[in-house]
C-alpha cells in the first residue's frame, strides 16, 4: 500500500510539472492571465534577431507597455497604452487580448492619444511604438515578469518586462 501512494504521487508530481502553459513558466499558478497583466510595464530586456538591442531601445524609444483591464460588460476593450515613451509626450492607445488559453497576446494599439498637439513624432522600433496590430508569444507571466516574443516583418522580438 505505502509503495503505491508513492507513486501515486510522483505521478502527480510529475502531471503538475507537464501542466506549465508558459515556455518559461511558472509551473503553477492561481491568478488568472488577465489579472496578472494588469500594469505598467518597463522594458528589463530587448533582443532583435537574438541580439541584444536594450541599450539601442532605450536610448531611441524607451515605451512602457501599460494594461488596463475593463470588466464592465464583455464588449468593453481591454486598454492598452505605449507610454512614457523617449521625446514623446503623448501616449498610443489601444486595446489587447488574449487567444490560444492566454498564450498569445493581441495588441492593437490604434491610435494617438494627443495630450501635446506639437509633439506628434514617435521613434519606435519593430512593433514597440508603432500603432500595428501585433500577436505576441507569451515565454513568461507572473506578476512581476512578462516575457514576449513575435516576428514582426520578418524580424525576431524578444522582450522582456517587469512591473513594480
Amino acid at each position: 500500500m505505502k509503495r503505491s501512494n508513492g507513486t501515486i504521487i510522483i505521478i502527480l508530481f510529475l502531471g503538475l510539472l507537464s501542466c506549465k502553459k508558459y515556455e518559461d513558466g511558472p509551473c503553477i499558478s492561481f491568478r488568472k492571465a488577465k489579472n496578472k497583466i494588469v500594469a505598467e510595464w518597463q522594458v528589463e530586456s530587448f533582443s532583435i534577431n537574438n541580439v541584444d538591442n536594450t541599450s539601442l531601445y532605450q536610448s531611441t524609444c524607451n515605451c512602457n507597455f501599460k494594461f488596463e483591464a475593463k470588466y464592465t460588460t464583455g464588449f468593453d476593450p481591454n486598454i492598452f497604452y505605449f507610454t512614457n515613451c523617449k521625446g514623446f509626450a503623448n501616449e498610443i492607445i489601444g486595446d489587447y487580448d488574449f487567444a490560444d488559453n492566454n498564450k498569445i497576446l493581441k495588441t492593437n494599439p490604434g491610435r494617438v492619444k494627443l495630450t501635446d498637439e506639437k509633439d506628434t513624432s514617435i521613434h519606435y522600433i519593430g512593433p514597440i511604438g508603432s500603432e500595428r496590430f501585433t500577436e505576441w508569444q507569451i515565454k513568461r507571466l507572473t506578476k512581476k515578469e512578462l516575457w514576449i516574443e513575435t516576428n514582426y516583418y520578418n524580424t525576431d522580438y524578444f522582450v522582456k518586462l517587469k512591473s513594480d
